[in-house]
């Protein structure tokens, strides 16, 4: 047990085997998919336990029974299909037709397979996340991006605390006490979105950076899900640019306009929706002292990945959990808006 740090315990019908109820086990087919992210997660490190409740019921839970007349069928296929495995276990009870297991580290076999096969299987992942008064907010954004665990190889989560005046420090120093991979980047005084971003990049040292809003509207675990098949058929990707769907129309709108005028002045012929999120970026390819530290930093990211490999899927924006936005306000603050982001596709900065 020493060798290994990490174990992934494996059921083997209907997870390693094709779930074929007509043929006997010895002549059941492997999953190939799931074979393949069992040899990617041996090369990455993990350790290959396999835990089944085969013939728990027909033998009644007597596992002696079970060893003498099971054991030998299972290692047979398993040795006849090349499935490399540490330990093989009998006696996990059997839950029914209809019955479930329930397990905080369990996996399902696509995300499993997504894990270990998909774009970003041979890769870290850092989430960075600003958080500025979303005190509301804090504990909900970290239980969503901790599920990411489930199809991501995560190395840190990056949480600016960027010059909130309310509990936001406090309820992230209270999760970063219960879990080591929560960094906690500190602005004293908020110098803008795009500021806060840059500092929380300042820190990730993985593959790629996830970015997200801690307003709980985009939610990246489902996200992810949604486009699975689409990005385990991918080989590769420097940048991940989700376009914002289920917004009020006049929003819509709005963006397509700007999207317009801010193509002609940044001489791009077109822009997509740049403000959308999550976004998954290669941090090779990221230019952090370039950006600038107020919400342009998002059409600035996007312009320094729009010649890269990159995918637009659509997200689905949610109503903010918790707490009002400072991106609204008065039709003025919206000209502003406007205004600045003109600016920005014209001087660029």
């Amino acid at each position: 047990m020493g060798k290994y740090k990490n174990r992934i315990v494996m059921d083997l019908d209907g997870t390693i085997t094709v779930d074929e109820k007509q043929k006997s086990y010895a002549e059941k087919n492997i999953d190939e998919s799931v074979a393949t992210a069992m040899e990617r997660a041996k090369k990455m490190g993990y350790a290959i336990d396999i835990f089944t409740a085969r013939n728990m019921r027909t033998y009644d839970g007597d596992v002696d029974l079970i060893h003498k007349h099971t054991k030998p069928v299972a290692q047979k296929w398993l040795s006849d299909k090349n499935v490399s495995y540490e330990n093989l276990t009998f006696g996990k009870p059997w839950c029914g037709p209809d019955g479930y297991y329930v397990d905080d580290k369990l996996l399902s076999i696509e995300d499993f397979v997504f894990k270990f096969t998909g774009v970003f299987s041979e890769h870290t992942v850092d989430i960075v996340i600003p958080f500025y008064n979303e005190q509301g907010n804090v504990k909900s954004t970290h239980a969503e991006h901790k599920k990411l665990e489930r199809v991501l190889h995560i190395g840190k989560y990056i949480y600016v605390q960027n010059g909130s005046c309310d509990g936001t420090a406090d309820q992230l120093q209270e999760l970063a006490e219960n879990d080591d991979k929560i960094v906690i980047v500190t602005v004293d005084n908020n110098q803008g979105y795009g500021y806060g971003i840059a500092q929380g990049f300042k820190h990730a040292t993985a593959d790629y950076i996830l970015t997200n809003h801690s307003d709980c509207q985009f939610n990246p675990y489902v996200f992810l899900q949604t486009h699975r098949d689409m990005l385990l058929n991918l080989d590769m990707v420097d940048a991940v640019l989700p376009k914002r769907i289920n917004r009020p129309k006049f929003d819509t709108f709005r963006t397509y306009v700007l999207q317009k005028i801010l193509g002609v002045l940044a001489l791009k012929p077109r822009l997509d929706d740049f403000n959308g999120q999550p976004k998954i970026l290669n941090r090779s390819h990221l230019q952090i002292d370039s950006l600038p530290k107020d919400f342009c930093l998002d059409l600035a990211v996007y312009l320094q990945f729009k010649n890269r490999t990159y995918v637009s899927p659509p997200i689905i924006q949610q109503d903010r959990a918790s707490g009002v936005s400072s991106w609204g306000g008065s039709l003025r603050r919206q000209i502003r808006i406007i205004l600045r982001y003109i600016s920005f596709a014209v001087w660029g900065k």
